[in-house]
């Protein structure tokens, strides 16, 4: 199994002052090995190969027993890079980290990590940011994912179109699911009931034109689901709503492949 392998060094003077209020800065330095085919990625080149964003976060648990979150600070376009952020004073690095940033929280000694409800889409990516969480011991620790994507690709996007609504009848796929770290392959798994996912994205600069859409889910089973485009009104946009009753498996670091759909559109009149 791949992992990402985070060190993690802090500076000792900025946490043996305690005579300040200054936060206490620290350095993550993560490095990743060669996915397998199929595996999530964080973002993916043209080349299909893993890269760190400039916009990349994680959330780190402090001794104090909350997040925070560091923010990428160089290796953007590599597989390598650096996050940096500050800790409260008089707080040390926790034991947990969690990719992307997010609501994650901790109760007793259970890690819940968020789905969130909505997301931005940065123009001219293909984002995905799975879900996936870490141990820290010592001065490393190997992050491992605990749910999959699903790709959405779609042809003929709607120039006027601004986000796209996606319906699950019946499954969960948002909000705090519990993980155990302590199993070698952690898991949230999505719960009954439903849930919708809106994904805010770029309007495209031309009627022709192919976007992929990449979106974590916890792991499961999914049976019914809607997808459409709407406007900047939140209005539907004619001929965008496609639904989907087949059985599709979201498996743990695993990538679910939609059906590739096309906006067609077809000229009708009368012959007299």
């Amino acid at each position: 199994m791949k992992r990402i392998f985070l060190s993690a060094l802090a500076v000792l003077a900025a946490w043996a002052c305690t005579r300040t209020a200054v936060p206490a800065p620290a350095v993550l330095q993560a490095s990743l090995e060669e996915m397998d085919a199929g595996d999530t990625r964080s973002n993916v080149s043209d080349h299909g190969s893993f890269i760190w964003n400039d916009w990349d976060q994680v959330s780190v648990l402090t001794s104090q027993g909350q997040f925070v979150d560091f923010q990428l600070s160089s290796g953007a376009g590599t597989k390598t890079a650096t996050f940096s952020g500050s800790l409260p004073e008089g707080a040390s690095l926790g034991d947990v980290l969690v990719y992307p940033e997010g609501s994650h929280s901790v109760s007793g000694s259970t890690l819940y990590v968020h789905y969130p409800d909505t997301y931005t889409y940065p123009a001219d990516t293909t984002d995905s940011r799975p879900v996936m969480v870490a141990a820290l011991s010592g001065n490393s620790a190997a992050f491992k994912h605990v749910g999959g994507l699903m790709r959405i690709r779609y042809k003929n996007v709607p120039m006027k179109a601004t986000h796209m609504v996606i319906t699950f009848h019946k499954q969960v796929v948002t909000g705090d699911f519990p993980v155990d770290l302590s199993q070698d392959e952690p898991v949230a798994e999505m719960t009954d009931g439903t849930s919708q996912v809106v994904i805010h994205f770029t309007s495209p600069d031309t009627p022709t034109n192919t976007r992929h859409f990449y979106l974590p889910l916890p792991t499961g089973t999914l049976t019914d689901m809607d997808l459409e485009f709407r406007d900047g009104n939140d209005a539907l946009i004619p001929g965008t709503l496609y639904s989907s009753h087949s059985v599709k498996t979201v498996t743990r670091k695993r990538l679910l492949r939609m059906p590739g759909l096309v906006l067609t559109v077809i000229n009708a009149g009368i012959d007299n």
